[in-house]
């Protein structure tokens, strides 16, 4: 009785594996174009836009320029980076000067 309920058992796993490869769809392949109104771009930095580099339906690769951001907050780093670099050099200049 446990032989025969076993053999039906192990019947009906090997219909259902076979049945699984067997009738799986393969990958659909669908042709043709699709127009986008509408792409979300995002920069690293916030800012506001000074100026598009593209009009509205041209054709773009990647890695062009689309538009030019205005960051204050990176034009504020790089005057505070250039202050810097102005007082390292008066203090190494006053300090060769006064040795």
């Amino acid at each position: 009785m446990l032989l025969a309920f076993l053999t039906l058992l192990g019947v009906i796993v090997l219909v259902a594996v076979v049945g699984f490869f067997m009738l799986r769809k393969g990958p659909e392949i669908i042709q043709g174009q699709a127009e986008v109104t509408e792409y979300r771009v995002s920069s690293k930095v916030p800012g506001r836009i000074l100026e598009f580099r593209v009009k509205e339906g041209q054709k773009v690769q990647a890695g062009d320029t689309l538009a030019i951001l205005e960051a204050p907050d990176v034009i504020a780093k790089m005057e505070q980076d250039k202050q810097r670099v102005i007082f390292i050099v008066l203090l190494f200049l006053v300090t060769v000067i006064l040795e």
